[in-house]
């Protein structure tokens, strides 16, 4: 049977609140009176301030490095670049950032970093002729986390999958183990908001399509995962081999085994729609509530666009769940599970758990 939540609310202050909101209006007012304190009572650290979005944040091995991939400042290029550095804040330790080329007339992207060992990570490499309104190629890779323009070709975008989706990249990349890898397959997909399946101005979205495992070590084609249609997320599951990913408009986190099987690790419940999990030992953070809205492909397919929301840590022992309320998304967890990353407002922060 899944678990399902017994809640009990923790509240960061109002003061951190309200400078995680978008933008700069009045001090955030907590309306929850009765509520049981800040869930730490240490604000948050911000570890970045870079002008453009950082994104994707991730632990190198030993987490005390922070990876990430951010914009470049003070270009008009507008390139995506990978940084790291210290899990306590200050200066970065690495910038790495496109140098091919190619650089000079297109926008380049790293991105997604993911550390495969202490020297490697798995990223995707994107890259975009200036004013064009595709991409010119998209590469799933491997490189020095220092010097990710050292970049190995693994694997390369568009893929027409066996499924009959014409995958054109990956995000949400999760090392299983042995060389496996589990990836978001992107599309790019004309739909509309709301729930009709036509509109006056459509839209072009690129949105999860379904999940994919690639051995990074192999030659073979990646194998689409049965029931991920149109998956949110995804990530790695708690044991070798296994796959965490949510589904659009679910409240529930799924857990696909190494033998095909799929169980429900856990529900939110009621209007506390589910993305972006990650487990470490019987901790599971994930995104819930707050802005997820609803799109709808030419063929009545339901898409979900995630703005961000609160973290939810759970406690798969006793099922009980710990909300820090916010705008958040792409939660990371170090290995012994007490320090807690997630982007808010185009930046990174970083949450130490008791």
């Amino acid at each position: 049977m899944p678990l399902r939540a017994r809640v009990r609310p923790l509240l960061l202050p109002a003061l951190l609140l309200s400078a995680w909101a978008c933008g700069h209006s009045e001090p955030f007012q907590d309306p929850d009176e009765t509520n049981h304190g800040p869930f730490s009572p240490d604000l948050p650290v911000q570890l970045t301030y870079n002008p453009g979005p950082d994104l994707t944040p991730a632990f190198l091995p030993g987490d005390t490095i922070v990876l990430y991939s951010y914009q470049s400042a003070g270009s008009l290029s507008f390139h995506q670049c990978i940084g790291a550095l210290p899990v306590l804040g200050g200066t970065a330790v690495s910038q790495s950032c496109p140098r091919s080329a190619a650089a000079l007339d297109s926008t380049e992207r790293y991105e997604n970093p993911v550390p495969l060992d202490d020297s490697t990570i798995v990223l995707v490499q994107s890259s975009r002729l200036k004013g064009a309104g595709a991409d010119a190629v998209t590469l799933l890779g491997t490189a020095p986390w220092r010097t990710a323009d050292q970049f190995t070709t693994r694997f390369e975008f568009p893929f027409p999958a066996p499924s009959g989706v014409h995958e054109v990249s990956a995000s949400y990349l999760s090392l299983l183990g042995g060389g496996e890898l589990a990836y978001l397959a992107m599309i790019d997909l004309s739909a509309c908001p709301g729930t009709q399946p036509f509109c006056q101005f459509p839209s072009l979205l690129r949105v999860g399509r379904e999940i994919a495992r690639l051995n990074l070590e192999g030659t073979g084609d990646p194998v689409v995962l049965p029931g991920t249609g149109y998956a949110t997320s995804a990530g790695t599951g708690r044991t070798p081999g296994a796959v965490l990913y949510t589904l659009p408009f679910d409240t529930r986190v799924y857990e696909r085994q190494v033998d095909g099987s799929t169980v429900t690790l856990f529900d939110f419940g009621t209007d506390s729609i589910a993305r972006d999990p990650v487990v470490v030992g019987n901790l599971l953070v994930a995104v819930v509530g707050g802005a997820a809205t609803r799109w709808t492909s030419n063929d009545g397919d339901p898409l979900q666009v995630d703005d961000g929301g609160n973290l939810a840590l759970v406690n798969l022992t006793n099922g009980q769940v710990q909300y820090i309320a916010g705008v958040y998304t792409r939660p990371a967890l170090s290995g012994n599970g007490r320090v807690l990353l997630a982007v808010s407002g185009g930046n990174v922060y970083r949450i130490d758990l008791p």
